[in-house]
């Protein structure tokens, strides 16, 4: 049925996200579209990655403390920059982290290095600025 698939889905992202070690991972789609084989093989792809996922976490120290509680990753098959080139990942003013779907486990860990604790702080800092 759709709400054990979708219950199995949640618990799909929530896996993902703590081998990341951030707050959680969305899936963007365009409204309207039935397209989901690139979720599903996204998702496959992240799973079977986990060990590698979190050895690389581990080894490089790609923590933040903040980013547990506030970054979330969102992955889309449609990510372009403004002159509608696709782009493999943006950082987004909330602290939200976008990437394309073709973006590989090593890009990923490689941004998520470079940036994590800036799209940490970033999230904090917008909220702030939400809240005045």
């Amino acid at each position: 049925s759709n709400s054990q698939d979708f219950e199995a889905r949640k618990r799909q992202l929530l896996r993902v996200a703590d081998s990341f070690g951030i707050f959680g991972v969305t899936l963007d789609n365009i409204y309207g579209t039935d397209d989901i084989l690139w979720q599903q093989q996204l998702l496959h792809r992240l799973q079977a990655d986990e060990g590698l996922i979190r050895k690389t976490i581990e080894k490089y120290s790609i923590k933040d403390a903040n980013a547990k509680k506030r970054v979330i990753i969102s992955f889309s098959n449609r990510l372009t920059a403004v002159g509608g080139e696709p782009i493999d990942y943006r950082l987004g003013a909330s602290g939200h982290i976008f990437f394309h779907t073709r973006a590989t486990t090593p890009q990923i860990l490689k941004v998520l290095r470079e940036n994590l604790a800036f799209a940490a702080n970033k999230s904090i800092t917008y909220d702030k600025m939400l809240s005045r």
